[in-house]
């Protein structure tokens, strides 16, 4: 058995001690989790988006979409520890 299938908790549970037999290999996972991505955009529909598919409803939005400074992008995924790091600013 092997990927989706080859771990199925149920709610509450934890997992054991993973078999490394059963384990897919990093690259092989990127594989199918991209391959899921893509079909989940565009192929699967969704009765919250009046049965579109994410992408058709993300074409569609007219919300302009902006470009974000990278310091406050890189500062968005860091734990906040009260300091902020950026190639320009080091504040404490």
């Amino acid at each position: 058995m092997r990927g989706a299938d080859a771990l199925r908790l149920r709610p509450g549970a934890r997992p054991g001690r993973v078999d490394e037999a059963t384990a897919l290999p990093f690259a092989e996972f990127v594989r199918l989790l991209l391959e899921w991505i893509t079909w989940w955009n565009t192929e699967h529909s969704s009765q919250a988006l009046e049965g579109r598919r994410p992408l058709e409803a993300w074409r569609a939005d007219p919300t302009p979409v902006e470009d974000v400074d990278r310091c406050l992008r890189h500062r968005f995924t860091l734990a906040d520890d009260g300091r902020w790091v950026c190639p320009r600013i080091v504040e404490s």
